[in-house]
């Protein structure tokens, strides 16, 4: 019953309130929010179509390029255009954002010690980027993970691994990384010849595949192939190598080829691929 009569107290006061204005401030505080969407998915679509143009011209280290920094520059805009939003409405509400403005300031300098790392994970996105380390599409190997950069934002780079699985990493945890698609890649095929077979066979074998394989593939490799011998004297084989030098990320397609055409070659010459054995001796003592 009490908090009846407060209510009924407080009707003058409700009554009193400029019903107008108050829905004009709502409309307009929901005008600036929807046209601050707008506005991004505008930029969004637009950066879209731009990629989109760049890739129908068949500029592909461009196209990359753009895959790769356009997420940061999404990231950017989003931020800023949804942070000046807010400012606008909080404004239009009467709130004095001036003084929020240095209130956020002071508690983004004590926010920001205690989100040293999301500051590092932002820094090193910029470098990644800046420096031309990677880009989207690239193979990489950092710390235990190798796989195939799919995005990279302000504060994670994601990579795919071959099996599938989708890695968020933290751009101010890689520290170190390789890359197999700068330059060049070396494709290195290791095969063992049975010591009861003469070295010579097997090398003589090992070029000639090497080179009709060169024959077939000039647009692949960058340096003719290298056969090697000996490269060790194993316990049941003395081991042999071919290696060339290709394009990037053709090392893994030409590795598995020339195993194939090892084998087969091998296996119509006559080559031994010898395997793990042991000779045993048994001894039967006098009685």
């Amino acid at each position: 019953m009490e908090h009846f009569k407060d209510w009924l107290a407080h009707l003058p006061e409700i009554a009193n309130i400029n019903w107008l204005a108050l829905s004009g401030k709502l409309l307009t505080i929901l005008f600036i929010l929807v046209m601050a969407r707008l506005l991004y998915s505008g930029i969004e679509k637009g950066m879209r179509r731009f990629l989109k143009h760049r890739a129908a011209s068949g500029d592909a280290a461009g196209k990359a390029r753009l895959e790769t920094i356009m997420p940061l520059i999404s990231s950017v805009f989003r931020y800023v255009i949804y942070f000046i939003a807010l400012l606008l409405a909080l404004s239009e509400a009467g709130v004095d954002t001036s003084a929020l403005l240095a209130s956020a300031g002071v508690l983004g300098l004590a926010v920001g010690f205690g989100a040293q790392n999301l500051v590092r994970d932002f820094i090193s996105g910029f470098f990644i980027y800046f420096d031309g380390l990677i880009e989207t599409g690239d193979v990489i190997t950092t710390g235990s993970i190798t796989g195939s950069v799919e995005r990279i934002d302000l504060r994670n780079t994601m990579v795919r691994e071959f099996g599938g699985r989708l890695w968020s990493i933290p751009n101010g945890d890689i520290r170190s990384l390789g890359n197999f698609n700068r330059g060049w890649s070396r494709a290195v095929v290791e095969v063992g010849v049975a010591y009861e077979q003469p070295v010579a066979l097997g090398i003589d074998n090992l070029k000639e595949i090497a080179e009709k394989w060169a024959d077939e593939n000039p647009d692949i490799w960058l340096e003719k192939p290298e056969v090697q011998a000996i490269l060790a004297l194993g316990d049941s084989a003395v081991s042999l190598r071919i290696v060339v030098k290709v394009k990037p990320m053709q090392h893994w397609a030409t590795e598995r080829e020339l195993r194939r055409r090892i084998k087969d070659t091998f296996d119509e010459k006559g080559v031994e691929i010898p395997f793990p054995r042991q000779l045993i001796y048994t001894r039967k003592d006098k009685a």
